[in-house]
C-alpha cells in the first residue's frame, strides 16, 4: 500500500510540474505549443488522402472550386495496389491532394451507375468497364490512370500507370498550382532537375 501511495504521489508530482512548466513558460512557447496543437487537430485530416465519390465532389466544387483528381483503378490490378501503398501514403502527396484537389478513387470495373453532371454513367458489360472510365480516359485504358481535371470538370491530363511519389509530388504541383497555364511539362521537368 505504500508503495501505490508513492507512485500516486510521484504521478501527481510530475503531473503538477508540467503544469507549472507550461503555465509559467514564455508567451511565445505557450503559442508555439498552442499552434503545434491546433495544426494537429487540422493536420489529422492529412493521415490519408480524403476520397470522395464523383457525386460528393461535384457538391463539394459548387461551393469551393478546386481541380479534381481521380484514381482509376481496378481490383486485379497490382500495380494500383503498390501505388496505393507507396504513392498515396506519402505524406508529401495526401497534403497535396487534400489541400489542391478533389480526390476521388473509382474502381474502373464497378457495376454501379453513377450520377455525374446531370448524366447517368453505366457499367458497359460488352468492354467490361464503367462507361466513365472510358469518357475519361479517351477509351485509352489502362491501370492505375491519374486524371486531372480543372475545377470546371474539363480534361486537364490523364497520366497512365504507375507513379511513384516523387514524380507524383512533381505532378501535383504542377498542376495543382497552375503551373501547367504558363509553362510546358518539359520546362517545368527541366527546371526542377537545374534546382537539385
Amino acid at each position: 500500500m505504500k508503495k501505490l501511495a508513492r507512485n500516486y504521489n510521484y504521478y501527481i508530482g510530475i503531473t503538477l510540474m508540467m503544469f507549472i512548466t507550461v503555465s509559467f513558460a514564455p508567451k511565445n512557447l505557450q503559442s508555439t505549443a498552442f499552434i503545434s496543437e491546433e495544426r494537429a487537430s487540422v493536420d489529422s485530416n492529412f493521415n490519408t488522402v480524403n476520397w470522395n465519390d464523383f457525386t460528393k465532389t461535384e457538391a463539394l466544387s459548387k461551393t469551393n472550386k478546386k481541380k479534381i483528381l481521380v484514381s482509376l483503378y481496378t481490383d486485379w490490378c497490382g500495380w494500383c495496389k503498390k501505388m496505393d501503398k507507396e504513392t498515396f501514403t506519402d505524406k508529401r502527396i495526401i497534403a497535396s491532394v487534400n489541400n489542391d484537389f478533389y480526390p476521388i478513387k473509382f474502381n474502373a470495373e464497378q457495376k454501379g451507375t453513377v450520377l455525374f453532371m446531370e448524366r447517368e454513367f453505366k457499367y458497359m458489360a460488352q468492354y467490361k468497364t464503367h462507361e466513365i472510365a472510358i469518357a475519361l480516359t479517351g477509351g485509352e485504358l489502362s491501370y492505375p490512370s491519374t486524371i486531372i481535371l480543372d475545377e470546371n470538370f474539363e480534361f486537364i491530363d490523364r497520366i497512365p500507370g504507375y507513379v511513384s511519389a516523387d514524380a507524383m509530388a512533381d505532378i501535383l504541383e504542377f498542376y495543382g498550382k497552375d503551373i501547367y497555364k504558363t509553362t510546358k511539362w518539359d520546362v517545368y521537368k527541366k527546371s526542377k532537375l537545374t534546382k537539385n
